[in-house]
């Protein structure tokens, strides 16, 4: 026997319909529900958001207003600032309507930092760049002109591979080792050095990682034509646009505390006629002025010629000559020289009362009267550097 089917009736049909409604009212609720509840979070993201800007403008105004205690009518000390000025241990305590303290543990804060502590990145040399970057180091030994080794004094800041910077050459190395870059590839022609030529070198010539060449050139190579300065420390890496190394990140962020972009347009100073150009000992070119004390290694020129043309050149050394300077530059000059005016960048001073000690460090190491004789060596600039900042911070008499 099979099972009797029940008839089909009125109940079975609304059961259907209720269903059916049920199901229709789900389709509509659920995406309001869902856009309630993203309306919600939204609407609190963008209170919590106002909330940190108002914290963090208050921060700012609790700074503007110390800061301004400083301003020489009111400052006690009007030619100076000290550590206590500069780095106060507690701007919520000291301006207690501006910082208040949420009693659900938010407080707002501010730090200072004086930026002209810092090594400005658009006018420093690449000498300079070198100690706080790393990648700068010096022959131990002579080497001729051929010949797959370097003997270096350190390796520090030199990636596993590169390329290496010696005055008129670029030298291509495949390996580092203590002491030595190997594998070395003599005289490599590049866009960053097109006169790079195999050539001898003597102990205590400076070995630089090509990086710092291309940040030398930043200026000129960034956008033909224009000299322009970096905009932000993250700049270091746009040498990747123009050069064919760059700085990883890890390398930015180690050395981003003592580097400052501070912007603005580039000053070219002290012009003055070009005396003519002259053929070194070496057979480097060199550019002939009146007075080059303050265009030493690492200066950048900007030559105008008669014509109204402009070029920006490197120097290498700077010589005097009695009555006139000798000025060794990395390329010679395109320009024809006659009725040429030359001008160096000025370079943006650092505060050495308020940098770091590794900026402090860094501004000593190398420094010499002579390009070889008396140089003040990593060690002696670390020593010195303790002894400055053992000091007392203050101008005071006695």
């Amino acid at each position: 026997m099979s099972p009797r089917q029940a008839p089909a009736g009125p109940q079975g049909i609304a059961l259907v319909t209720v269903l059916v409604v049920l199901v229709a009212l789900a389709l509509i609720a659920t995406p309001f529900a869902l856009s309630m509840r993203g309306l919600e979070s939204a609407s609190l993201a963008d209170f919590e958001r106002e909330a940190a800007r108002d914290d963090a403008q208050a921060a700012l105004d609790a700074a503007a207003a110390h800061l301004a205690t400083t301003l020489p009518l009111l400052d006690e000390t009007p030619h100076r600032d000290d550590v206590r000025e500069l780095a106060p241990t507690d701007l919520a305590e000291g301006y207690p309507t501006l910082l208040s303290r949420d009693p659900h543990g938010v407080v707002a804060s501010v730090s200072l930092a004086d930026e002209s502590g810092k090594v400005d990145l658009a006018t420093a040399t690449p000498f300079l760049l070198g100690n706080l970057l790393g990648g700068r180091t010096h022959l131990t030994a002579d080497v001729g002109a051929a010949g797959d080794t370097l003997p270096v004094a350190g390796v520090e800041g030199f990636p596993p591979t590169g390329i290496a910077w010696l005055g008129h050459e670029l030298a291509e190395y495949g390996a580092v080792a203590p002491g030595e870059l190997r594998e070395v590839r003599r005289g490599l022609a590049s866009p960053s050095l097109i006169t790079s030529h195999a050539q001898p070198h003597l102990a205590g010539d400076e070995v630089l990682d090509l990086r710092l060449l291309l940040l030398a050139e930043h200026g000129w190579r960034m956008e033909p034509g224009v000299f322009t300065g970096f905009a932000r420390v993250d700049g270091l890496k746009d040498i990747a646009s123009y050069g064919e190394l760059s700085y990883a990140a890890g390398e930015l962020e180690r050395v981003r505390p003592w580097l400052t972009a501070q912007g603005g347009a580039p000053r070219f100073v002290d012009r003055q006629r070009v005396l003519g150009s002259a053929t070194g000992r070496d057979g480097l070119p060199e550019l002939v002025v009146h007075d080059g004390r303050l265009c030493g290694a690492g200066a950048v020129l900007q030559l105008h010629d008669g014509q109204g043309a402009t070029e920006w050149l490197l120097v290498l050394s700077a010589a005097d000559w009695g009555d006139s300077w000798h000025l060794t530059l990395l390329e010679p000059p395109a320009l024809h020289l006659g009725l040429a005016e030359v001008a160096r960048l000025q370079r943006t001073p650092v505060n050495v009362n308020t940098c770091a000690p590794e900026v402090l460090v860094a501004l000593l190491s190398g420094l010499s009267l002579a390009p070889t004789a008396d140089v003040i060596t990593q060690v002696e600039a670390e020593a010195l550097a303790k002894a400055l900042l053992a000091l007392e911070p203050s101008l005071d008499a006695g």
